[in-house]
């Protein structure tokens, strides 16, 4: 199996946790007096965002990936990850995977059906 950077899914995931990329201070401090209790108010997230961290990894759209490993692991991923490669009018790229470029679609859509959140990073080199 082929793992590759999970930098896109940690991006997302970061957005779970309020102020987090935003200060770059963890919100956990060590009290100094053992005897000293500290009690925080519970914070309330902005709608639309997740209640927790999420993971994910990268995963083929077949038994080794999204149809098979991942599910039959047990842990509930939130990420499901494909890097879409290949240039412009390169004739190789992601584009001809499949019929009518629907490699994205179809991806997300299996994706979709265990649960998972397609994560899809492209980027192009000159």
């Amino acid at each position: 199996m082929q793992f590759k950077p999970l930098a896109a899914v940690m991006v997302a995931a970061l957005t779970a946790v309020p102020g987090a990329a935003a200060s770059g201070v963890s919100a956990v401090r060590p009290d100094t007096s053992p005897a000293r209790s500290v009690a925080t108010a519970p914070r309330t997230l902005p709608p639309g965002l997740p209640t927790h961290f999420g993971f994910g990894l990268s995963a083929h759209p077949d038994e080794s990936g999204i149809d098979g490993w991942m599910p039959d692991s047990g842990i509930a991923w939130d990420y499901a990850y494909q890097y879409l490669s290949g240039g412009v009018n390169t004739g190789s790229g992601w584009q001809t995977w499949n019929t009518s470029a629907q490699f994205p679609l179809f991806y997300a859509q299996g994706a979709s059906s265990h649960g998972y959140i397609p994560v899809f990073p492209y980027y192009q080199l000159l």
